[in-house]
């Protein structure tokens, strides 16, 4: 049906996830399965969780989440970010994922969940939204350098993570580890994580268990 739209000089604008390029592509199955996905992980070293989006059925899988006890909670007060307390913080943050990290467990770092409504103007708002989003981004530069994978949750953020937080200007996609999720890795001549497999898990995509579910496919942990 595209093809004949399209012979008939029609021309169509898809907001879809990456199985619709797969389809059109015809690419044959990913080499490895979404199950086995664990044979990326560098050295099966723990990885990290980050969590920006916070719409509702985001905080639903990050409760979920945080249930498996290889796993840790670290909040990202974004109030203290607003208060100019962000330095101070950054220094906490990552003395406690390199604590985490050399005990063998998965930090999952997430920002607070109450969105704050103080601003007088959208532009305020954004304005803040791109400081939190910077933030992230910091902590993504001082994450360990043995990390072994990184899980990105929402939208946004996953952009901004490949963009700024790992500045990537090409990366290998592996393929799909839940419908909707690709896995993409680093380049092998990154300065600091060589061929780390990066899960893009945009906010508004699937069921309450699936940050749980891809977690425990990379980690093979409960």
């Amino acid at each position: 049906l595209k093809q004949v739209a399209e012979g008939h000089g029609r021309r169509f604008l898809f907001r879809s996830g990456a199985s619709l390029l797969t389809a059109f592509a015809m690419l044959p199955p990913q080499p490895i399965s979404a199950e086995d996905m664990a044979q990326y992980v560098r050295d099966h070293r723990p990885g990290v969780v980050l969590v920006g989006s916070h719409v509702k059925k985001t905080t639903a899988q990050l409760q979920e989440l945080l249930k498996l006890k290889a796993t840790e909670g670290i909040q990202v007060d974004v109030e203290r970010i607003q208060k100019g307390g962000k330095t101070k913080m950054l220094e906490e943050l990552i003395e406690c994922i390199e604590k985490l990290h050399s005990s063998g467990k998965h930090p999952v770092i997430y920002t607070s969940r109450t969105e704050l409504t103080n601003f007088d103007t959208q532009e305020e708002r954004l304005h803040f939204g791109e400081q939190v989003s910077s933030f992230l981004m910091e902590i993504v530069h001082a994450l360990p350098s043995t990390t072994g994978f990184l899980i990105s949750k929402g939208g946004i953020t996953s952009n901004d993570v490949l963009s700024k937080g790992l500045e990537l200007t090409t990366s290998r996609v592996l393929g799909q580890i839940l419908p909707g999720c690709s896995v993409v890795k680093c380049p092998s001549n990154h300065t600091r994580f060589p061929d780390m497999p990066v899960v893009i898990f945009p906010g508004n995509v699937g069921d309450e268990s699936g940050l749980a579910t891809i977690f425990q496919r990379l980690s093979k942990a409960g």
